[in-house]
């Protein structure tokens, strides 16, 4: 008896192999079934292109960073101008950075996870003391970038 528990457990894996490849073949014989799988397995395809397309585009990054800059610098007005009202909507942030709400929602979540920005009992997004912090020394690089380009090259000879 115990032999045969054994096999049958081992069985199991292969029965269930076994049926996902009928129901398949059932699928293909069923046109309606057929144009149903052809159309969800070209939207899989059409996602994994785009993935692919955008995983290749080596601006992708760059333009994400600077969203990022933006909307800290934004959220950093925000407060400066109204320190008790310091939040804004997914809404209003989408309208100034000219974003997508999908777009928007990875920025968010990442500057989230990096703890610069937050969510006040209002549900609306404000910069947090770490996000100005962020903020301020990433106009610190940038002031100094455009210093050391306007200014001549005193030591080459």
């Amino acid at each position: 008896m115990r032999k045969s528990m054994t096999t049958l457990s081992k069985l199991k894996p292969v029965q269930n192999r076994f049926k996902k490849g009928e129901d398949g073949a059932v699928t293909l014989k069923d046109p309606d079934k057929r144009a149903q799988y052809d159309i969800q397995h070209k939207n899989h395809w059409d996602f994994d292109r785009k993935l692919a397309e955008e995983a290749s585009d080596s601006k992708l990054i760059e333009r994400d960073v600077d969203i990022q800059d933006k909307l800290l610098s934004i959220l950093y007005v925000k407060r400066r101008q109204n320190a008790n009202e310091p939040g804004m909507s997914n809404f209003e942030l989408q309208r100034l950075l000219g974003c997508p709400p999908e777009d928007l929602e990875f920025h968010v979540w990442y500057l989230r996870g990096k703890g610069w920005i937050g969510r006040g009992e209002d549900c609306m997004l404000a910069i947090t003391v770490e996000g100005v912090d962020r903020a301020k020394s990433e106009r610190h690089r940038e002031t100094a970038k455009i210093t050391d380009r306007s200014e001549p090259d005193r030591l080459r000879f």
